[in-house]
């Protein structure tokens, strides 16, 4: 896949899923009208979702260099989020920058991809050395 469709298919990929996160999040209010703990118990489920699907993403695209594309794959699972959400949330819906302290949830999530998702790509980079070592030696 080329360099070009592999940044539109992240943020393609990416934008469909925020955009179902806000269509189901119109029927709770953003997911505020939820117990706190079934809050933290979906944000758990998300943070541990990130790293099966990131794998996923990263076989997709086949790319050699998994860990620098697990970096733009971060990027796409934060940035574009934060700047949907700001406008949705924020702007159209009158919270300003308050948006980020009444949705907690979503903030967490502008910062954990970046944690997961680059491990995911280092661990699959070093998978395929060690395997093309392997190879290599038989």
């Amino acid at each position: 896949m080329t360099s070009f469709k592999k940044h539109v298919f992240f943020l393609l990929l990416n934008s469909a899923i925020w955009l179902s996160f806000a269509v189901v999040g119109l029927l709770n209010d953003h997911y505020r009208s939820w117990p706190l703990d079934a809050q933290i118990v979906h944000c758990m489920d998300l943070a541990l979702f990130i790293i099966p699907f990131s794998y996923v993403v990263l076989r997709l695209v086949g790319s050699a260099q998994r860990f620098r594309d697990s970096l733009w794959l971060a990027f796409y699972e934060t940035v574009p989020y934060a700047v949907y959400d700001y406008f949705y949330l924020s702007a159209s819906r009158g919270n300003g920058a308050a948006y980020l302290g009444v949705y907690w949830y979503l903030t967490a999530f502008y910062f954990l991809p970046w944690l997961e998702v680059p491990v995911v790509g280092l661990l699959m980079d070093r998978h395929e050395k060690t395997l093309a070592a392997a190879v290599a030696g038989s």
